[in-house]
């Protein structure tokens, strides 16, 4: 593995660690990402060998193994995703040619403590991992992946449906009929839907006997409104439509998704950073406040954020806020 000759001995040995691992315990990131991305690409295969034999030949088991392949996956992407940031912001931390006036500042101020520069280093990047990477990346991705496979099973639920329409033979009402199946699905937890389904439905016809004729042209009115309603496959082609334009947002980012958006990464991960480097005992002088700026923006990666000395000086001020 190659270093830029301004990187120290002491981070390019943890560097090493990381990235290549020892060759005994440790196999490290980059033999461990070729196994999550073969992993990924297996289940991904299996899947569509799935979808393929219940789409030809049904099965009854077969959507439940589908779900169960697809939250399994989700867990494996997000371990990979994970590890491959990590991986990018060491690199990152190694090979980007601004940590070289930060490494020159770290030796200078540590020439006795050695350990200190890497540790240094350690917070820069552990800091960012709760920070610049979402902390929901996990549920967003399980979603993303349920929702993929809802998406994929209503469109064979659609199909298996209309192929059932093709054979000619009476089937179930419930199978096309909205108002039918609404009326013969009962809801145990509301009870209020049991007493007003009847009424909404048009099918109150103890209340024609009470209230005479007018009642029941209401009723009719209401059973021939039914009758136009979308029936269960287009209900189930929005569904899917649905599901396939899906984006995961949580409950906490509706109030105020654009201020969420346009979280002020910067002065969240610079606090972070010199809370920990604090808490660490590791001194950064202000006129040094440039290695902590320079490493927060390459940590960052965002060409649209720059960071100063005085953004710097800002998180210390407010430190204690």
């Amino acid at each position: 593995m190659e270093f830029p000759d301004y990187v120290p001995a002491i981070v390019r040995r943890q560097a090493i660690s990381y990235l290549s691992g020892d060759g005994k315990y440790n196999k490290g990131w980059i033999s461990s990402l070729a196994d999550y991305e073969a992993e990924i690409k297996k289940a991904k295969k299996l899947m569509l060998e799935y979808t393929k034999t219940f789409k030809e030949y049904g099965g009854e088991h077969i959507p439940h193994k589908l779900t169960n392949l697809k939250v399994e996956q989700a867990d494996v992407e997000e371990n990979y995703q994970s590890m491959k940031r990590d991986a990018q912001c060491i690199n990152r931390l190694i090979h980007d040619v601004r940590m070289a006036s930060v490494y020159e500042s770290l030796v200078s101020l540590f020439p006795q403590a050695l350990n200190k520069i890497d540790l240094f280093i350690q917070i820069a990047w552990s800091t960012a991992m709760p920070v610049t990477s979402s902390e929901s990346m996990d549920a967003k991705i399980l979603s993303k992946a349920l929702v993929k496979d809802i998406a994929e099973t209503t469109d064979v639920l659609i199909h298996l449906l209309e192929r059932l329409v093709e054979t000619d033979v009476i089937l179930p009402p419930e199978f096309f009929d909205i108002a039918i199946l609404l009326e013969r699905t009962s809801n145990p937890e509301q009870r209020l839907w049991n007493d007003v389904s009847p009424t909404l439905l048009g099918n109150q016809s103890a209340m024609d006997e009470e209230q005479g004729d007018h009642n029941k042209v209401r009723r009719n009115a209401i059973k021939t409104a039914w009758k136009s309603a979308p029936n269960l496959e287009n209900i189930l082609k929005t569904l899917s439509s649905a599901a396939e334009s899906f984006h995961p947002v949580f409950e906490e980012q509706l109030d105020n998704i654009a201020s969420v958006r346009h979280i002020n990464i910067k002065q969240v991960y610079l606090k972070a950073f010199v809370e920990n480097l604090e808490e660490a005992n590791i001194y950064i002088p202000e006129n040094a406040y440039d290695a902590i700026a320079v490493t927060a923006a390459v940590i960052i990666n965002k060409p649209d954020i720059e960071v100063s000395r005085y953004d710097v000086n800002y998180a210390f001020a407010h430190l204690n806020a």
